[in-house]
């Protein structure tokens, strides 16, 4: 099973390897806004950077997935499939950063057809910048970030007299910065999933991530042949799983939000990760994704072996779907249940009703119909007799006779 793989690595790390872009890949486009947003982002993770909680990961900076695939079998030689804007980015900041790091920059990025893009990226010459559209671009990323730092050594409330911006940032940048690094092992055509992933704009989704990080190779000899037999299970189970919750039937028991032509979850088994995670609105797009990392992270280090509880983290994804099943399966739950659902009854509170109310002991399943019916009557409170033509409320009372 030649599983993709996916880890965090930090800027450092990628100054270890060479990389290739395939003449499919137009030409570096960032704007001088783009540069200039990253740089404050991270600017502002240095000056206050998150508490590290006990036991937890240390808190990074994290950017958006860069896809590789090993080029010829040299081990520190990568093809970029997708993340090649990023990545020539993060090689300029780096060319803006020499006097603060002993390592130069990333040791190469070369071209398939424009060779004469890595001359200009490795020495930018202003004179030549208008001779093509992309050495335009990379001088313009370049003053950019030149620019940055200047306003930022002017800008006295900002830096210390005596540390310069650059000496304040490249810790952070260097370190703390870190990219999704997705590894394409299953045999998949470049160019397919360079289409996918930016002709479509489709781009990677949490539940793919997460799926990396459940079937990701680890090497110690002593557990590793256990550990494989347990990813071939947990891939077919996971499956299962999505096959099951891509019925519509069973998918709008537990879902009851609009969906457009373009459904928030592609992978429907995604939604079982975010309110595992709890996921608020509003949050960063792969929030979910950092904090089953941070779980699987938790997990190794807590192992005598140096890799995660993959069979202890799976159980608990089973564990929401095997509840989802079993309301759906059963008469009296599936109508309890559906009717909160479909009047926008948070369904983290029916999955944790303590949380929601303290006073509440469930011990069995009695208990729990009980609960719900409790919360039922709270939400029709009202004296049917009152109601008039055009009352919301009229619809719910409907409802919920089933009519």
């Amino acid at each position: 099973m030649n599983e993709n793989e996916l880890v965090l690595k930090s800027i450092n790390q990628l100054m270890e390897y060479s990389f290739f872009i395939p003449s499919y890949q137009r030409g570096y486009r960032w704007t001088e806004k783009q540069v200039e947003e990253l740089l404050e982002d991270i600017w502002a993770f240095a000056i206050n950077p998150p508490k590290q909680e006990e036991g937890k990961m240390r808190p990074f900076y994290c950017l958006q997935p860069i896809v590789v695939k090993q080029k010829n079998g040299i081990a520190d030689e990568w093809e970029v499939i997708d993340g090649q804007q990023r990545l020539t980015t993060v090689f300029l900041i780096l060319k803006n950063l020499e006097s603060q790091i002993r390592k130069k920059n990333i040791k190469r990025v070369f071209y398939e057809t424009r060779e004469e893009s890595e001359k200009f990226l490795t020495e930018i010459k202003e004179d030549d910048a208008e001779k093509n559209i992309d050495f335009y671009h990379i001088a313009q990323a370049n003053k950019a970030i030149h620019n940055w730092f200047d306003k930022k050594a002017n800008a006295t409330d900002e830096v210390n007299e005596y540390v310069t911006p650059e000496a304040k940032f490249a810790p952070t940048f260097l370190t703390d910065t870190k990219v999704i690094w997705y590894v394409i092992n299953d045999g998949s055509d470049s160019y397919d999933i360079f289409t996918r992933l930016n002709i479509g704009k489709i781009q990677l989704t949490n539940s793919e991530l997460i799926k990396a990080l459940f079937l990701k190779k680890w090497n110690n000899a002593e557990a590793v042949d256990k550990l494989r037999l347990k990813q071939l299970q947990i891939a077919t189970e996971w499956d299962r799983i999505e096959n099951t919750l891509q019925d519509d039937s069973f998918w709008y028991f537990i879902y009851n939000k609009p969906e457009s032509k373009n459904p928030k979850y592609a992978n429907r088994i995604e939604y079982i990760f975010d309110l595992m995670q709890n996921k608020p609105d509003g949050e960063d797009e792969k929030y979910t994704f950092y904090k089953f990392y941070e779980d699987f992270e938790t997990s190794k280090n807590k192992n005598k072996y140096k890799i995660p509880d993959t069979d202890a983290l799976w159980l608990s994804v089973k564990k929401y779907f095997l509840t989802f099943e079993e309301w759906y399966k059963d008469r009296e739950l599936y109508h309890l249940i559906g009717f909160l659902i479909s009047i926008n009854y948070r369904l983290q509170d029916i999955l944790e009703p303590k949380k929601s109310n303290a006073k509440i002991t469930i011990t069995s399943k009695t208990d729990f119909k009980a609960f719900l019916k409790d919360e039922i009557r709270q939400k029709v409170k009202f004296d049917i007799s009152n109601l008039n033509y055009g009352d919301d409320r009229i619809k719910t009372v409907l409802l919920l006779f089933n009519i």
